[in-house]
Order: structure tokens, then C-alpha cells, then sequence
């Protein structure tokens, strides 16, 4: 599963996370496997940054702030059952 958060949604996360030492991405995507977070894929100008260079409690909150949108498209993906 991978959730990708767009520049709009990297900024407002800085917004709120001042001295982060996230750059200017225009994406990231956090991509999950059973075992939790495996991935990430950081996007600047359209080519990949490695987040080894901003890793630290900033990035562990984006990715935290990034699962609600991880389980809504979960929840999207699993047919309901009929009773």
C-alpha cells in the first residue's frame, strides 16, 4: 500500500511542525507492508531526494500524519459485507 502526500499537504504539515528540515517536495509517498512503513519515495523537482538527508522526528510525524490517508484508502479498497 502507498499513500502519497502532495506539496499542498507537505506544506501545511510544515506549517504546523516549524524547524522541520523537510525541503520544498512537491511529493512523498510512504509505502507500507504488512510489517508497518518500508518505503519512502521523496520527490523535488521531479527527482528523487533520499530522506536519509531530513530523516528525524519531522519525517516520523509526516508518515504518522500520512496514515489516516493510508486507512480511508484501505477501508475504500474492502468490499463490504451484505447481511
Amino acid at each position: 500500500m502507498r499513500v502519497t502526500l502532495n506539496y499542498s499537504e507537505i506544506q501545511a504539515f510544515k506549517r504546523g511542525y516549524p524547524c522541520n528540515g523537510i525541503p520544498e517536495l512537491d511529493s512523498i509517498t510512504f509505502e507500507y507492508d504488512s510489517n508497518g512503513l518500508c518505503d519512502i519515495d521523496a520527490r523535488l523537482d521531479g527527482k528523487y531526494v533520499d530522506s536519509a538527508t531530513f530523516d528525524g522526528e519531522a519525517l516520523l510525524a509526516l508518515s504518522q500524519d500520512a496514515e489516516p490517508k493510508r486507512r480511508l484508502s484501505t477501508m475504500l479498497r474492502t468490499p463490504f459485507c451484505s447481511v
